[in-house]
């Protein structure tokens, strides 16, 4: 009898204890249960960083005493303090993503007033990030590299005609990111090489902060360009043939992903793509694309001196074999970072191509030739042409192809970089795609480092170091171009 007494007694001190345990824990719980997406014990994670989270922005566009229109976008970017506790829960984080989906302001004078204040502080803030650039006493190369970012930043910092609270979020952050990267622009390049490491890892950490941010609050981030992907396989050894095997499944994936995408810029009920809605998206991956080569450039900052031939390749061997730095980034981040290079840039190319074309306007003819995309593909779908997309290619031809006018192409790269002479459409190009081939590989070495190894495998096996390959094919390129033809192979001398 004392037995059974004592096992009573200590499972009724058990359950007693259990059925104690403070609020605090019971939240957590519940958060932990939302995580998985079943809640067996019936429990709700509080909302309570969620909704202060929101007050916080309302509070960025609003004065709460006067209730005029009165944007903070300082005050707005502050909720990256509240993004760790919210993406701990889905219930959370969908609660926030719908929150930020909804109008900054409510009135017609309001929306037009909040999107008038949030342009003249971005406006501010990029012109003194540019101006703390130019006063630094560091290499011309090291000022252009950073201006590249700004100039990625003043395009992320696009904003509609009917602002969402996100919207005020994503510029808040990428001035935020601005301002901290041009602060930190002598640090970066300190002769001590402690305050150069920290101030790196300073930038990036708040670059990774920001792609948190914007992740969750964006409707570009809200994709999974790979789901069911093998990247891997391609980079192996038997890439080739991996690919020809599952080559209805990498498209069937694609096709996905751009479903996805057409999910966020396509008018359901006339099954075209909505030009606010494309503009509004194009932001959200500008912003994401400044996050991204803040990122690249702080883990590997290069440099570029195209006089003496030097195009920021240098070191990259060491960089790549030393595998990755931060338990962060997905292959995904890479093939996102590489969506977002392709819409902020599309428009800006199609200026320089005759026939005054857009994004908007081919995907629209593409979707009309080809409705099945927005279903889905399968191995017996065919791409449609159509006179509008015949017409778009001809265009495209009269610039890049064989046939092409003397002075077309000049032409373009004069638009699209938006500089007149040789060297500076030269410079500019190169440092354009410095950035995006220099952010590729950090994104990829930060993916997992059997995608780095992988990389310098192939290069090894091929009896060339990663560094030399690259710049074999720059100098190829580069040297593609002279007026001076290449020698003809002389024929062997006869015995």
């Amino acid at each position: 009898m004392k037995k059974i007494l004592y096992c009573a007694s200590v499972v009724l001190l058990v359950l007693c204890l259990a059925v104690s345990c403070d609020a605090d824990a019971i939240r957590k719980t519940g958060d932990t249960m939302a995580l998985l997406g079943t809640n067996v014990y019936g429990l709700q994670p509080t909302m309570r960083d969620v909704s202060e989270a929101n007050d916080t922005v309302s509070n960025s566009v609003y004065n709460q005493e006067t209730g005029a229109v009165e944007v903070n976008l300082e005050a707005a970017a502050s909720v990256q303090n509240s993004v760790e506790s919210i993406k701990e829960s889905t219930l959370k984080t969908e609660a926030f993503q719908k929150a930020m989906e909804e109008p900054a302001a409510t009135t017609v004078t309001d929306k037009a007033e909040v999107k008038t204040q949030i342009e003249t502080q971005r406006d501010t803030a990029i012109a003194a990030a540019q101006a703390t650039v130019t006063a630094a006493t560091v290499d011309d190369s090291v000022k252009e590299a950073i201006n590249t970012i700004l100039e990625t930043a003043a395009a992320a910092a696009e904003v509609s005609e009917d602002p969402t609270k996100g919207e005020v979020v994503s510029v808040g952050v990428v001035t935020d990111l601005a301002t901290t990267v041009s602060e930190k622009i002598a640090d970066m390049q300190s002769a001590d090489p402690v305050v150069a490491e920290q101030a790196k890892r300073e930038v990036a950490e708040k670059a990774m902060a920001a792609i948190d941010t914007l992740k969750l609050i964006s409707q570009a981030a809200n994709i999974d360009l790979l789901s069911g992907l093998d990247f891997g396989v391609l980079l192996g050894g038997d890439g080739d043939k991996a690919l020809v095997a599952k080559e209805m499944n990498y498209l069937a994936i694609a096709n996905k992903g751009m479903k996805q995408i057409f999910k966020y810029i396509v008018n359901p009920d006339t099954n075209q793509v909505d030009e606010a809605k494309l503009k509004r998206y194009t932001s959200q991956l500008a912003a994401l694309r400044t996050a991204y080569e803040t990122v690249g450039y702080a883990l590997r900052p290069f440099t570029l001196d195209i006089q003496n031939d030097a195009y920021g390749i240098e070191g990259l061997n060491e960089f790549i074999l030393g595998g990755r730095q931060y338990d962060f980034f997905s292959i995904n981040d890479l093939v996102l970072y590489l969506t977002s290079v392709i819409f902020t840039e599309a428009d800006a190319a199609l200026a320089g191509i005759p026939g005054n074309h857009t994004m908007c306007e081919l995907l629209n003819a593409l979707l009309e030739a080809n409705p099945g995309l927005l279903e889905g593909v399968d191995e017996n779908f065919h791409f449609q042409t159509s006179p509008a997309l015949e017409a778009a290619w001809a265009d495209l031809m009269a610039v890049f192809g064989d046939d092409s006018e003397d002075g077309a192409l000049l032409t373009f790269l004069e638009t699209y970089s938006g500089k007149t002479t040789e060297d500076e459409i030269k410079s500019k190009l190169i440092n354009k795609a410095a950035f995006i081939a220099n952010t590729m590989v950090v994104l990829l070495v930060e993916a997992d480092d059997n995608y780095s190894k992988a990389v310098n495998n192939i290069a090894v096996a091929n009896d060339i170091t990663v560094e030399a390959a690259i710049l074999n094919y720059i100098g190829g390129f580069l040297g593609s171009g002279s007026e001076e033809p290449a020698p003809e192979p002389q024929p062997e001398p006869q015995n």
